[in-house]
């Protein structure tokens, strides 16, 4: 059924698969195995959320996807496979169990090059991702409700390369220290 729904409304640009019981990888390899890869490349908005997936698959035939919700799932390590994104702009990783964002600066910043929203809420994060240094295109960052209680390794400033962060929100943590935000333009804290 994930297919056909897929199939189905892929031509439209947004595919609404949420709460539908999805365990697999390979429940999703639609994308790339049965749509035309114009369609797939076409779809601008994939809902995913409340699902109990563990990890994606290749992401590499929605090149066109612009936002992402993978909210409401059992992911626990952060998906490399979303560096595959060069137009995704907005990513709802909420809820789910990440303890670490383990990608480089590099690959985080060159695979998403256009993110401005990250959602990364109600996880179990213990520090700011460093990954996250070389994000020049983030307007926004949630990082409510994890286990930050410092938010960087001593000497560190992992938002430094964010220019464009307008809103940080890091309320419902175990935070000893604010971290080091001076340059940057924020709007709302």
């Amino acid at each position: 059924s994930v297919t056909l729904h897929a199939t189905n409304f892929a031509p439209s640009g947004i595919v609404d698969l949420s709460e539908r019981g999805i365990e697999k990888a390979q429940d999703l390899t639609c994308f790339s195995h049965y749509i035309a890869p114009e369609i797939s490349a076409g779809v601008w908005h994939l809902d995913l959320a409340g699902n109990r997936l563990f990890e994606l698959p290749s992401m590499r035939a929605l090149r066109g996807l612009r936002e992402l919700n993978i909210s409401r799932n059992i992911l626990q390590h952060f998906p490399p496979e979303l560096c595959q994104l060069p137009s995704l702009e907005s990513l709802d990783v909420r809820s789910n169990r990440l303890e670490s964002l383990e990608l480089s600066a590099e690959l985080f910043a060159s695979g998403l090059p256009r993110l401005e929203t990250l959602l990364l809420s109600d996880n179990r994060l213990v520090q700011l991702p460093p990954c996250l240094a070389r994000c020049a295109a983030l307007e926004r960052l949630e990082i409510d409700s994890n286990r930050l209680v410092h938010t960087t390794a001593a000497g560190e400033a992992p938002l430094a390369g964010c220019t464009s962060l307008r809103t940080l929100s890091l309320k419902g943590n175990g935070l000893l220290q604010v971290p080091s935000i001076i340059a940057l333009p924020l709007t709302e804290l």
